[in-house]
């Protein structure tokens, strides 16, 4: 989709080799939490070795807010597939690819 939308900004882009992606958008699927549920919240990384979760629901990741926002989503992006590629690089012989740079945040001011 976004190779179609903004062909010039892949270009030259290739994915590694074994590596599939898949996004999948249902139909009303705003996330809604309950009081309490933030306990049952999946960590990014899994049971199997190669799969990683992202997106604001996701608890453990140490960036932002607790909550719900476009940022926390995008950062949990950003760790997933450093996660991916430290997979990728094992299965690779030790060959080594750029991350993508995570910024750490300031400390919160207090509030009152």
């Amino acid at each position: 989709l976004l190779r179609t939308a903004e062909p010039r900004a892949f270009a030259g882009v290739r994915r590694l080799p074994g590596v599939r992606a898949t996004v999948l958008r249902g139909r009303n699927a705003a996330t809604h939490f309950a009081p309490g549920s933030r306990q049952h919240r999946p960590r990014q990384q899994t049971e199997l070795r190669n799969l990683f979760l992202a997106g604001d629901y996701i608890k453990g990741l140490d960036h932002g807010a607790e909550g719900l926002s476009q940022e926390r989503a995008l950062v949990s992006g950003f760790t997933a597939a450093n996660m991916a590629m430290d997979v990728v690089e094992e299965s690779a012989g030790g060959r080594r690819w750029p991350r993508q740079r995570v910024r750490q945040l300031a400390e919160d001011e207090p509030q009152v």
